[in-house]
């Protein structure tokens, strides 16, 4: 009778340890979907942010043309207004008597 009561006990040892073994591996099989999931999310969500810099990084190179072409409007505009200061100056220094001086003087560089 002794005998019995021994594997009785040790078999319901065996059921409650095979049970919580079960049960702790539903737990973390469980647990492990919700862990790729997120991960799933995390990715996806850095895709999406990198597309953004992409399109940033686009639209800057789309607009590099633009800021060169405006470059070299404002150079030839500056080109312009330094030579009709340069002319102004040299008629000025140029100008023998008052009366050209004055003239002189008086013109208005076109700006």
């Amino acid at each position: 009778m002794h005998t019995r009561s021994i594997r009785s006990k040790t078999t319901s040892f065996l059921c409650k340890r095979a049970f919580y073994v079960f049960s702790i591996a539903a737990l973390a099989l469980g647990l492990s979907g919700c862990g790729y999931n997120t991960m799933v999310a995390m990715r996806e969500q850095i895709n999406a942010a990198w597309a953004q810099v992409e399109n940033q990084l686009q639209r800057r190179n789309d607009l590099i043309p633009n800021l060169v072409e405006v470059t070299k409007g404002y150079a030839a505009h500056e080109r312009e207004v330094f030579e009709s200061i340069a002319n102004a100056r040299s008629k000025l220094i140029g100008a023998g008597n008052r009366g050209e001086q004055i003239e002189a003087a008086n013109v208005r560089p076109s700006l």
